[in-house]
């Protein structure tokens, strides 16, 4: 028996995206399209920043898997993504996931509705939130290590905007979850939101991690500086050791500058991150 779609409580927005989903579907389930949409678009955020072999397999594989004209179709349901956020900040992919009724269910997976996320968000945050940044050393981080689709993160990200705070250099997120379909949802929404993040996928109590991928915020806002220079501030030295010893200690990004197929020059990440999609 199929499963019962819930969409009527989705925004016009989300019911557009699903007709688009609806057309490429053909023939094959809904989560699988779903799923391929989610993959297709995370490793091409992060592929432009790390490139790589698996990466770019990845990315032929969903190509090949569907074609070109349907190809097109998975960057129209990005458009009406894209427009949905800038229109209404929200968990865009989460709402739209269980509506679908494809959530994996055996593993008791069930998404907190946005609006208490927001709330959540307001009772945790301080009044004085640039204060505490500014304690903290320029930057606060945020931990979610059960994310799902990161409403709970996106929400944090709406209240700093809220109180006209700037997230893209002043908050760093850190969401991890075991489903790599999460991860998917979660590293898509979060890049769109223009906010530094790190998205692990892989076993929070086992501390395993599987795969980990940064946003494009995190590598244009130059956060590995911003986090080892705090990094740098917190560690105690003896007396008889140098500043200049401990800083060469540290370990260093390989960021290596390379010109591509045009003659243009570029940094190559892929050496930082290691293993990356």
């Amino acid at each position: 028996m199929a499963k019962q779609r819930q969409t009527s409580n989705l925004t016009e927005q989300q019911k557009q995206f699903v007709k688009v989903l609806d057309q490429i579907s053909y023939g094959q389930s809904s989560y699988e399209t779903f799923r391929d949409f989610c993959e297709l678009s995370a490793i091409s955020f992060v592929g432009v920043f790390i490139g790589g072999q698996e990466a770019k397999e990845r990315l032929e594989r969903i190509h090949s898997k569907y074609g070109k004209d349907k190809i097109v179709l998975f960057g129209k349901a990005m458009d009406i993504l894209i427009d949905a956020l800038e229109t209404e900040y929200r968990d865009f992919l989460g709402e739209v996931y269980m509506a679908l009724d494809i959530s994996n269910a055996r593993s008791g997976q069930f998404f907190t509705p946005y609006c208490l996320c927001k709330m959540m968000s307001k009772m945790q945050l301080p009044e004085d939130l640039e204060k505490m940044i500014e304690d903290c050393g320029g930057y606060i981080t945020v931990n979610d290590c059960a994310c799902g689709a990161g409403a709970m993160l996106i929400a944090t990200v709406d209240e700093f905007k809220a109180r006209k705070v700037d997230y893209s250099n002043k908050l760093f997120i850190v969401a991890q979850d075991i489903d790599l379909m999460c991860c998917y949802m979660a590293y898509i929404q979060l890049s769109l939101s223009g906010v530094a993040a790190m998205v692990v996928c892989g076993n929070t109590l086992t501390n395993e991690q599987r795969e980990v991928w940064y946003t494009p915020t995190y590598y244009l806002n130059y956060w590995t500086c911003k986090i080892a220079l705090r990094n740098l501030k917190e560690i105690r030295t003896p007396e008889n050791v140098k500043p200049a010893e401990v800083v060469e200690a540290l370990p260093k990004p390989d960021i290596k500058v390379i010109k591509d197929s045009s003659g243009q020059f570029t940094f190559d990440f892929a050496a930082e991150i290691g293993a990356v999609a």
